[in-house]
């Protein structure tokens, strides 16, 4: 019975309840009024950094609970020894604390959010918006490449930004090229797939003497008897083209099988197709691919004992891949001819350093998840839950909440004030817990807090329609809903400019992207060639020189096209040629299809106004 509990807890990873997000929300509001005024809020802040820094569901709690129930009832596991390549690491790594307790077999809080990370990466693995149709392992690594480039935009790296794990970054929806290469692996070892970085050396040795190394692209292993390693590039955003050239299928939309590589390794040419010309190389072309590197993904929770326990016990549809075997992995790869194969550092460093946040970054990672917990009844949360499992046209799937996510401007306004009281009784009720008289200075304190928190909210509210208003592009390109897609993010997503909102640059990529999948490859081509918004590197300048090799025309050279983007606040404020072109688009009533839900837009207001509650339709039908 116990072992049955515990497959139907861990099923509540699957889904949001209402009542765990009105949880989260007030948790994560005495969160911020503990950060804001620790004296005045003691102990609840939790002693990690990391774990202060997430929304702890109370079915995480339980989830945890049960299953450490659950050990309780089984026999003592078998001598346990770690993985020998884990003694690879650094020492300061191997002193992490869920690297310390690997061996442990209780359950930590800590797992509780790598098991809820491992069930959002199966479905969203499994779903076929991501993955497609066919069980064909080259087709689905192909696809899920591409699904990860659309769907998580791209952020700047910098040694001040807070680094991601893949759960956050699959979840919210933006992260760094190597971050959502990390995120890109962990979708194929739940297809069961093996994937890994290749890096190269350095043109020029470290100040130190010692090697540094350059990571490159992610090989994916694939094959029946004799495995071959298919190279995509994170970077660039784009497989690297193999021999059987740059491609298109019926609708002009970019068709590349990508190169393997062997292939790369013997004819290296091939990587001249990564390169914006002679003048511009693709950097792999001067290093000597026979010195590559191979770097393994082997986070914590895939080398605990504990989850292994657990994934024996799954099955069905609630299997799951809770397990890597760094050591019986290598194997493989060097099979495949790959020679020096290590454990992959980033899973390590990004949890000592996200356990050694400051108070003011703990604060800005959970102010993140507001937005998806503000609305009555979370809808923003669900819906991408949702969005993610693939679950996306029914009436209580992912298009109906984002449509609720997405508020009148009036309505946040209105309901400010009601906020702020309630944050202010919850807080006021906290101090004076156990008969304790409030002190008129402390009351001043919580007027205070509350009221900063309430003008927070309506600011995150606003953020969560825009991001509601984006992800419904991002279905209507899936859709192939391409004039509604345009819609969704050139006029919804960026109406109030592009340097206003956070989801620009994917807004931007993507509105290129419905532009080259629906056929109009001159505006794909010119929006590749000069928007400096878009963030992949010179990928976006290689696909449009493709795209342009396609139609026959001559290629620019790299000194008339944009280098590489810099940041916004680094550079001129681009025009804003979408509402330029907006003639070439048709309106929104003409673009209505049955499986968007649109409300009447005001072309040139920075409001949209809903439909009465009774006008608006509850189910979005299939195209």
């Amino acid at each position: 019975m116990v072992e049955r509990s515990v497959q139907l807890r861990l099923r509540e990873l699957e889904s949001p309840w209402d009542n765990d997000c009105q949880e989260m929300l007030r948790s994560t509001q005495q969160r911020f009024a503990a950060l804001r005024q620790p004296k005045q809020f003691p102990g609840i802040l939790p002693s990690d950094a990391l774990l202060a820094s997430w929304p702890e569901p109370d079915m995480l709690r339980q989830v945890v609970s049960r299953l450490n129930q659950w050990v309780d009832t089984q026999e003592a596991p078998p001598t346990w020894k770690p993985d020998p390549m884990l003694a690879t690491l650094p020492a300061d790594l191997l002193r992490l604390p869920m690297v310390d307790n690997l061996g442990q077999v209780h359950f930590t809080a800590y797992d509780g959010y790598m098991l809820m990370e491992a069930v959002w990466l199966r479905d969203a693995a499994r779903a076929k918006s991501a993955a497609g149709d066919s069980v064909d392992e080259l087709s689905v690594a192909r696809n899920l490449f591409d699904w990860t480039l659309r769907n998580i935009q791209t952020d700047y790296d910098s040694p001040d930004r807070v680094p991601q794990l893949p759960w956050e970054t699959l979840f919210l929806g933006h992260g760094t090229n190597w971050e959502r290469a990390w995120t890109y692996i962990l979708l194929l070892r739940q297809r069961g797939i093996d994937a890994a970085v290749l890096a190269l050396p350095e043109e020029s040795a470290a100040p130190s003497g010692k090697e540094s190394l350059k990571p490159w692209c992610v090989a994916v292993l694939i094959g029946e008897k004799e495995k071959k390693l298919y190279l995509f590039d994170p970077k660039l955003g784009l497989p690297v083209a193999g021999p059987r050239g740059i491609k298109a299928d019926k609708s002009g939309h970019l068709d590349i099988e990508p190169a393997t590589l062997d292939e790369v390794t013997a004819n290296p040419k091939l990587l001249e197709a990564m390169s914006l010309g002679a003048d511009a190389p693709y950097w792999a072309q001067k290093v000597n691919l026979k010195q590559v590197v191979t770097l393994l993904e082997a986070s914590p929770i895939y080398l605990e004992p504990r989850t292994k326990r657990i994934e024996a016990r799954l099955t069905g549809q609630q299997r799951m891949v809770l397990n890597a075997e760094p050591t019986e992995q290598a194997v493989h790869f060097k099979a495949a001819g790959l020679r020096d194969v290590r454990l992959w550092d980033l899973p390590y460093t990004t949890l000592k350093r996200r356990m050694a946040l400051p108070p003011k970054d703990v604060f800005e990672r959970l102010a993140a998840f507001v937005p998806f917990m503000s609305r009555p009844g979370a809808p923003l949360y669900k819906g991408r839950i949702l969005h993610l499992k693939g679950k996306i046209f029914n009436e209580k799937e992912a298009i109906a909440y984002y449509q609720r996510a997405r508020p009148r401007y009036s309505t946040v306004e209105d309901e400010a004030p009601k906020y702020q009281k309630d944050v202010y009784d919850a807080l006021y009720a906290q101090v004076a817990a156990g008969g304790r008289q409030v002190k008129p200075e402390e009351e001043n304190v919580l007027k205070q807090v509350s009221i900063q928190q309430a003008v927070q909210l309506a600011k995150l509210t606003v953020a969560g329609k825009l991001a509601a208003s984006y992800w419904l592009g991002l279905i209507q390109y899936d859709a192939k809903e391409y004039d509604a897609a345009l819609d969704y993010l050139g006029i919804r997503t960026l109406q109030f400019g592009a340097e206003h909102v956070f989801w620009a640059t994917g807004a931007y990529y993507n509105i290129a992207r419905t532009w080259e999948a629906s056929g109009q490859r001159k505006k794909a081509i010119e929006a590749y060639e000069t928007n400096l918004l878009l963030r992949n590197d010179n990928g976006n300048l290689v696909r449009a020189r493709w795209l342009r090799e396609l139609d026959g025309g001559q290629t620019k050279k790299p000194a008339e096209m944009k280098t590489e983007a810099k940041k916004p606040e680094e550079k001129k404020k681009e025009d804003n040629k979408l509402e330029e072109k907006r003639t070439d688009t048709k309106k929104p009533e003409e673009t209505k299809t049955k499986a968007q839900q649109l409300e009447d837009t005001k072309i040139g207001e920075k409001k949209i106004e809903d439909k009465k509650p009774e006008e608006k339709k509850t189910e979005a039908k299939k195209p």
